[in-house]
């Protein structure tokens, strides 16, 4: 059985300042010699979460209040200073689409190279490889190397593999907006779909219509606190 729980989860980020050195280094060196004047910027603070099959919950907040790094924790992305995280179920994130996406191989290529990413295998990706290609409407350029792509076409390429793989918890960070309106309305179309089979949700945006219309459950963040839910 799906199921998310947070227990007093906070989140730090170092902040520096780089003279000559790179960023790598600097932030290595003034760790490693615990500087005073090292500081941190907290993007979470106490959050705590219980989440289970059946719950669409929108997260919302202006910028900066901590919704993407929330999304990040649960994925595995980002692990907490403090508290605990503990996910039940296989985990499928929309929150940067180009990501692992290789530039010098093709975009018929890189379907396999992801998925196999994933955990699927040959033979299951040449399930599903044809309704990829053809739900990204990429056409000819499926055959291109990814460099060559537009950064809608990159997001097209990724959002239709991710369409089509399985999961229980499905994590979204806003729709996707690629600048093609046919493409976008057919996303949405599906996305509502992958919503109703999901065994839990969770949509971070500032589209508060959206949430009141696909989710049971709000969260309103604000300076990396949850404020209030309903």
């Amino acid at each position: 059985m799906a199921s998310i729980s947070l227990k007093n989860v906070h989140l730090d980020f170092p902040i520096t300042y780089t003279d000559n050195r790179s960023l790598r280094n600097s932030i290595t060196q003034r760790l490693s010699k615990k500087n005073d004047n090292f500081s941190f910027k907290t993007s979470l603070s106490g959050i705590n979460l219980e989440l289970k099959e059946g719950d669409v919950v929108g997260v919302l907040g202006p910028n900066g209040s901590g919704k993407s790094s929330l999304l990040r924790i649960i994925a595995g992305i980002y692990y907490p200073n403090i508290g605990s995280v503990i996910i039940k179920g296989k985990v499928l994130t929309l929150l940067d689409l180009n990501t692992g996406l290789e530039p010098e191989s093709t975009g018929y290529e890189n379907i396999y190279l992801l998925s196999h990413m994933r955990g699927y295998s040959k033979e299951q990706v040449n399930g599903f490889i044809d309704e990829v290609v053809e739900f990204s409407d990429l056409q000819e350029a499926i055959f291109k190397p990814v460099r060559t792509y537009s950064s809608g076409m990159m997001s097209r390429l990724s959002a239709s593999m991710i369409l089509h793989f399985e999961a229980d918890i499905l994590l979204l960070d806003e729709f996707i907006s690629t600048g093609d309106k046919n493409f976008k309305e057919k996303f949405d179309d599906f996305m509502v779909k992958k919503l109703q089979d999901s065994k839990i949700v969770m949509l971070a945006t500032h589209d508060e219509i959206l949430v009141k219309k696909l989710c049971n459950k709000i969260l309103y963040l604000n300076y990396g606190k949850i404020e209030k839910s309903e």
